[in-house]
């Protein structure tokens, strides 16, 4: 994360001292975090409405509530994580 925003302040010849939002928002990029987050939520989009869009391994990676329960919930539709076993 550092590198990359060395390399926007080399890019746009700041100083160090620059803030990273303005950096981000004169090449309009997406920091770090916000991009793993972008990515995410196209990967749960995908699994909610495109599963035909998503690679095999993906298949099996989110729960829906309503899978879980034989009853209404109120958070019925919100998926929920399959943590991978450890070893």
């Amino acid at each position: 994360m550092i590198l990359n925003n060395k390399i926007l302040r080399i890019l746009q010849q700041q100083t160090p001292r620059t803030h990273t939002v303005e950096l981000n928002k004169k090449y309009n990029t997406l920091t770090i975090s916000d991009l793993h987050d972008y990515q995410l939520c196209n990967l749960v989009q995908k699994f909610l409405y495109n599963k035909e869009k998503l690679p095999p391994a993906y298949s099996n990676y989110f729960t829906q509530n309503f899978a879980v329960h034989n009853y209404c919930t109120k958070i019925g539709m919100i998926c929920t994580y399959r943590a991978a076993k450890q070893l």
